[in-house]
C-alpha cells in the first residue's frame, strides 16, 4: 500500500473515530435528558391526578352533606322506614352520580345500602376507624374488587342517629378524563384483592379485568387495553415497590411508568383488603421521537462531514506525499 493511501486512511479513521465518540456522547446525554424530562412529566401528572381526586372528594362530601342536613331524611331515619330510606338514598345517589350508597346505624350496622344487606356490619373497617376518630372520612375502599372513592358523614338530629356514605367508582371514563387533562396514559389498578360476593348485577366486567394468580383483578384506563400478562407483571413489580418512588421503563408496556398507592390494606380483619394504585405512563416511542429525529440529523451531519474530510484528506495526502 502506498504512503499516500496509508496517510489518507489514517486521517479518515481519526476523523471518523472523533465524530463517532462525539455523536455517542451527545446522543447519550440527550437520551438521559429526555428520560429525566419524561419522569418529571409523570411526577407532575401524578400530582395533578391526586389534586383532581381530592377535588372530587370535596364535591362528593358536599353532596353527602346536603343529604345529611335534609329534614325529611332525618325524619325517615328516626321513623326507621326502610322503604323511604332506601328510596331517598337511591334517588340522591342517582342525582349526584354516586355508584354506591349506604346508611349505617350509630354502631356501624348497615340499615340500607346499594351493595350490602341490612343488618350486616360496616364493610370498611379501615374507613370506619377513621370515621369514629375524626367524625368523618374520605378515602378509597374496595367493594367486590372494585375501587371506590368513598365519603362518610354523620347524621345528627341533634344527636348522632346514623352515618351516610357515598362512593364513586374509579373507572375508565374517569381515567380517560384525567388522561386528557394530564396528556398522559392514566390507569387504576387493583392488586391483591380477594374475591367477595357483591350485589346482584355488580359482577366484574370481563373487559375490565385480567387473570392474575388465578383470580380476576380490576383494571381501568389505558392498562385495560394491554395484554393481561403485562398487567400481571406490573402488579408483581408494584408489589416489590418498583415505580412507586421513581419512574422506570417497563419493557412489556414499552413505556415510562410511575405509580402511586391510593389504598393499601393488608389487615386480615379487613374484608376489602388489597392495594389500589394510580398508574401514569408515557409511551417510550413518544418520548424518543425527538431523540430519534436528532439521531438521524447527527447521522446526516456525520456523513457530510466525513465526505468533506475525505476530499480534504485526499488533497492533503497528495501534497504531503511528494518528495
Amino acid at each position: 500500500m502506498s504512503f499516500r493511501r496509508r496517510l489518507l486512511l489514517i486521517m479518515l479513521a481519526v476523523m471518523a473515530v472523533a465524530q463517532l465518540v462525539a455523536a455517542i456522547a451527545t446522543l447519550g446525554t440527550i437520551h438521559r435528558d429526555v428520560m429525566q424530562k419524561g419522569g418529571r412529566e409523570l411526577e407532575v401528572g401524578l400530582g395533578v391526578m391526586r389534586q383532581l381526586l381530592d377535588e372530587r372528594g370535596k364535591q362528593l362530601r358536599d353532596s353527602v352533606g346536603i343529604l345529611t342536613s335534609d329534614f325529611g331524611f332525618k325524619s325517615a331515619i328516626a321513623s326507621q322506614d326502610q322503604g323511604t330510606l332506601a328510596s331517598v338514598l337511591a334517588n340522591h345517589g342517582e342525582r349526584v352520580g354516586a355508584d354506591m350508597v349506604l346508611l349505617a346505624a350509630p354502631d356501624g350496622t348497615i340499615v340500607a345500602s346499594s351493595h350490602h344487606a341490612p343488618g350486616t356490619p360496616m364493610p370498611f373497617p379501615r374507613l370506619w376507624r377513621q370515621v369514629r376518630q375524626a367524625g368523618e372520612a374520605t378515602g378509597v375502599v374496595l367493594q367486590d374488587q372494585r375501587p371506590y372513592q368513598f365519603v362518610m358523614l354523620p347524621v345528627r338530629a341533634p344527636n348522632l342517629i346514623g352515618w351516610v356514605g357515598m362512593g364513586f367508582l374509579l373507572d375508565t371514563p374517569l381515567a380517560d378524563e384525567m388522561a386528557r387533562l394530564t396528556r398522559l396514559q392514566v390507569s387504576f389498578l387493583v392488586s391483591g384483592a380477594e374475591q367477595t360476593s357483591g350485589a346482584p348485577g355488580d359482577a366484574l366486567d370481563d373487559a375490565a379485568g385480567d387473570i392474575s394468580g388465578g383470580m380476576k383483578g380490576y383494571v381501568a384506563g389505558a392498562l385495560a387495553q394491554v395484554p393481561p400478562t403485562a398487567v400481571s407483571a406490573l402488579r408483581a413489580d408494584l408489589a416489590r415497590g418498583e415505580y412507586l418512588h421513581h419512574s422506570g421503563v417497563d419493557s412489556r408496556l414499552d413505556a415510562l411508568v410511575l405509580a402511586s398507592p391510593l389504598m393499601i390494606s393488608k389487615s386480615a380483619s379487613d374484608t376489602g383488603r388489597g392495594q389500589v394504585y394510580a398508574v401514569v405512563e408515557h409511551p417510550r416511542a413518544d418520548l424518543l421521537a425527538v431523540f430519534q429525529a436528532l439521531g438521524w440529523r447527527l447521522a446526516a451531519i456525520f456523513a457530510v462531514t466525513l465526505a468533506l474530510t475525505a476530499l480534504v484528506a485526499a488533497f492533503s495526502a497528495r501534497s504531503m506525499s511528494r518528495p
